[in-house]
């Protein structure tokens, strides 16, 4: 909803005059000159690399919010209006040479992969006092940032310090304990940073802190634990230390493990870490390719909500305490390709709601518990082309609004006709076989009968408008029963748009 009406803001700005969105600086310099003094709004950062004069600027005495990714300015660049609250300024090119401005009304500065630039301002004590006011700040991917200069405290305002894949920042000043209003410090993939300052602990409106793959950091200050406000925080679980400071942070809800070993799992166990996350609600492991097992202890975390695992090629099983997770609404396994099985324990989490399993191409079997899955509401497997025929026991999934399958082998070998005439989603179809590999069942009342998840292997894709419909293959009281083909993927999907009015007849 937060998307849908900036995008009607910003539409309503473009019908107005008073947001400009351009690809070409022609164009800019068309819509600046109708009637620059109503312009609040600039983005001429999304069509390449642009050379503007400084002119135009001088010119919008009501610029609010700018975007000029990897854009030139020709000129005296202190013009720019003094109302300016947003400047984002991506990939400045080198020979840029940025002046100090004076920014008392901005409150997000974006400097992210214009590093020799962002290093020059980092090192000025006179640019952070030009900026009173901001909230958020940004340099990811500033390679040239050694450190932060000792003024970054007198940004008492700023809530938002992002500086992700900083890769030569080597230390962070003291000063940053003065930052009171900072919510969120990310530093993943700093990969020479070596420690945290011990003032960092002393902020009080600190959530989260993400520190993953610092593998240069060799301590954490050991007052850690009274970051009780901090509710997000990410780690590799590269020394043993990293494991201990998990176990003091009592207030986490969300816990993010990157890249870690098997060794990290261990020293995780061993510290009886996650015995302390009481409010943890949300676990995710990504990208550990190292990693062949999951903590023992996992099922301390009675009120866990999401369980994810994304890109663990050398995890062989889910261990039995899984079926501990009573409160479980969400398991994703996505991009684990030594994963043969799940555990039967899988049929004891009463509040499972949602299982994803994608590009697990060494899968071979559901196990039959699933069919205890009382509240599970959506099963969408894709690119497991070693799987089994499906266990009968899924026809007992009563709550079930979507069942996807893609990409899996045939639909026949699967035995997907056993399954689909006791889902209350298939309803009363007299459909005898089903060629081809992917398959959509779903409650029209519930999702969009035109959209479905697309995954690449990379990332998932919401499919919106791109399915062009081929053929009806059935039409009748209860829903129609269709070939569709996605002009993204190419991909044919057999897809079922299921009445439920028809069904609870049926019931009857």
């Amino acid at each position: 909803m937060h998307r849908l009406l900036q995008e009607l803001g910003r539409n309503v700005g473009k019908d107005d005059g008073s947001h400009i969105w351009v690809d070409r600086a022609t164009c800019m310099v068309e819509a600046i000159n109708q009637e620059p003094m109503k312009v609040r709004a600039l983005n001429v950062g999304s069509g390449g690399e642009h050379e503007l004069e400084s002119l135009y600027f001088t010119k919008m005495r009501n610029l609010h919010f700018v975007i000029l990714d990897g854009c030139f300015i020709n000129g005296d660049f202190r013009t720019i209006s003094k109302k300016l609250r947003y400047l984002r300024w991506r990939e400045m090119p080198v020979i840029q040479r940025f002046p100090i401005l004076n920014l008392s009304n901005l409150i997000s500065l974006d400097f992210s992969y214009s590093s020799e630039v962002a290093s020059l301002w980092a090192k000025s004590n006179h640019a952070l006092e030009g900026c009173p006011n901001l909230l958020n700040l940004y340099m990811k991917g500033c390679t040239s940032i050694t450190t932060l200069p000792d003024s970054i405290g007198q940004l008492s305002l700023l809530q938002v310090l992002n500086l992700f894949a900083c890769k030569n920042l080597q230390k962070l000043p003291s000063t940053i304990g003065q930052l009171t209003q900072l919510q969120s410090l990310q530093l993943q993939a700093c990969e020479r940073l070596e420690s945290l300052p011990d003032s960092i602990t002393a902020l009080p409106r600190m959530q989260q802190l993400y520190i993953g793959t610092c593998t240069s950091m060799s301590k954490v200050p050991e007052t850690m634990g009274l970051m009780t406000g901090l509710t997000g925080f990410t780690t590799d679980l590269a020394t043993e230390w990293q494991a201990g400071a998990v176990g003091q942070l009592h207030g986490l809800k969300r816990l993010i493990v990157s890249n870690s070993s098997d060794e990290g799992i261990t020293w995780l166990d061993r510290k009886s870490s996650l015995a302390h996350l009481h409010h943890l609600s949300i676990f995710q492991f990504q990208y550990c390719p190292a990693m062949s097992k999951l903590p023992h202890t996992i099922g301390l975390l009675t009120n866990l909500d999401h369980l994810e695992l994304w890109d663990c090629e050398s995890l062989r099983e889910l261990p039995n305490c899984i079926g501990q997770l009573k409160l479980l609404t969400t398991l994703t396994l996505r991009s684990c390709s030594s994963l043969e099985t799940l555990p039967d324990c899988l049929g004891a989490l009463p509040s499972l709601e949602y299982l994803w399993i994608g590009h697990c191409r060494s899968l071979t079997k559901l196990p039959e518990s699933i069919g205890h899955l009382s509240r599970l509401q959506a099963l969408c497997i894709d690119w497991c082309g070693e799987l089994q025929p499906l266990p009968e026991s899924l026809r007992q999934l009563s709550a079930l609004w979507r069942l996807q399958i893609l990409d899996c082998g045939s639909l026949e070998g699967l035995g997907v006709l056993r399954v689909l005439p006791g889902l209350r989603i298939w309803g009363c179809t007299s459909v005898t076989n089903l060629s081809g590999s992917s398959l959509i069942v779903l409650d029209r009342n519930y999702c969009d009968s035109s959209w479905y998840l697309y995954d690449d292997g990379n990332q998932y894709y919401s499919v919106r408008g791109d399915l062009k419909e081929l053929r009806v293959v059935e039409a009748n009281d209860c829903g129609l029963l269709r070939l569709v083909q996605d002009a993204e993927s190419g991909r044919s999907i057999l897809q079922r748009v299921h009445k439920v009015e028809c069904c609870k007849l049926i019931t009857l």
